[in-house]
């Protein structure tokens, strides 16, 4: 984000299946090493042992958006 990108959250929530001792009430993301047009996708959350996130592998989570200045199109 320091180059100029927007930040944009896709999935505020993820469903996941586990046993009531090990319920999470959040799972978190890395988003330090994200660059701009870069997506991280459910596949990327790392989750504790015993929990097992439910949705598609493939869905994506948040992106960096590229602004239309630095796209080239800027008129």
């Amino acid at each position: 984000m320091r180059a100029g990108g927007k930040f944009i959250t896709q999935l505020r929530q993820i469903n996941i299946t586990t046993t009531p001792e090990k319920v999470v009430d959040e799972v978190t993301a890395d988003i330090s090493t994200m660059e701009l047009g870069s997506t991280i996708r459910v596949r990327d959350i790392t989750t504790p042992d015993g929990v097992e996130i439910m949705n598609t592998a493939a869905v994506p989570v948040a992106i960096i958006e590229i602004p239309r200045a630095l796209k080239g199109g800027a008129k």
